[in-house]
């Protein structure tokens, strides 16, 4: 019975080393995993890999500078805290600002390619001028009581409300504007009456009627006045497919 004692003893002191070394073994790996995580935890909060380099393009008009450093863009910021989409957003708020794209590129650069609107026209308004872009978008405004600030840019005069960040919704406007785009000539005039949308290009009076095939309309209008006109003469588009001349009285 001693015998068998003692090998009962053995035994049981066996279970306890070993089941002690699997719990030495389990504490020490996860020692190892909180020291990993801490270590890539400070590693990503560190200078190490934070912003040292912010590449932006595309920048004319805008205030992209002003609307990253508001967004928590700027050198020394950790590169994990930049929340890229929360960024084109931002900077989309911009009226001028028509696509904005944010990468960021480990291990320490943050870039920014913006696409800007292209001034398409003067808008004369109800109560300021507007420039707006070819897609209708509002980019500043300019007092009424002055002339449109650059005058290389044709002018609509259609009375609508509109204000800076928005999109033009009113078809004679937007249809103004695409013909305007589409004709080039900084010196034109388009205009809203009761009887439709006429314009004013070359000394020539152009009755468009409604707001439909404008870029069809500017081109016919092109092709016309490339051909030679009286001067004077009016000239009727409500169908670009056949345009009408009508000659000056005397």
């Amino acid at each position: 019975m001693t015998v068998m004692d003692e090998r009962i003893a053995a035994r049981r002191r066996s279970v306890r080393e070993a089941t002690a070394r699997r719990r030495l073994k389990w504490t020490l790996w996860l020692l190892v995993a909180a020291l990993l995580v801490g270590g890539v935890a400070w590693l990503l909060q560190s200078p190490v890999l934070s912003v040292e380099r912010i590449a932006v393009s595309g920048v004319a008009r805008s205030t992209v500078d002003d609307r990253l450093g508001a967004s928590g863009v700027a050198v020394g910021r950790p590169l994990i805290s930049i929340n890229a989409d929360a960024v084109e957003e931002d900077l989309e708020a911009d009226p001028w600002v028509a696509v904005a794209a944010v990468r960021v590129v480990w291990p320490d650069t943050v870039e920014v390619e913006v696409l800007e609107h292209v001034p398409a026209a003067w808008l004369r308004a109800t109560d300021s001028w507007f420039l707006v872009a070819a897609s209708g978008a509002v980019l500043e405004s300019a007092p009424l009581a002055d002339a449109p600030p650059d005058t290389t840019l044709p002018v609509v005069e259609i009375a609508l409300a509109a204000a800076v960040g928005t999109s033009l919704d009113d078809p004679a406007a937007l249809g103004a504007i695409e013909f305007l785009h589409t004709l080039g000539d900084p010196d034109a005039v388009v205009t809203g009456r009761p009887q439709g949308i006429f314009a004013t290009v070359a000394g020539h009076e152009v009755r468009l009627g409604g707001p439909t095939d404008m870029a069809d309309k500017a081109v016919a209008l092109t092709a016309l006045l490339d051909q030679g006109l009286t001067e004077g003469a009016a000239i009727d588009l409500l169908s670009p497919w056949r345009p009408a001349v009508i000659e000056p009285v005397g």
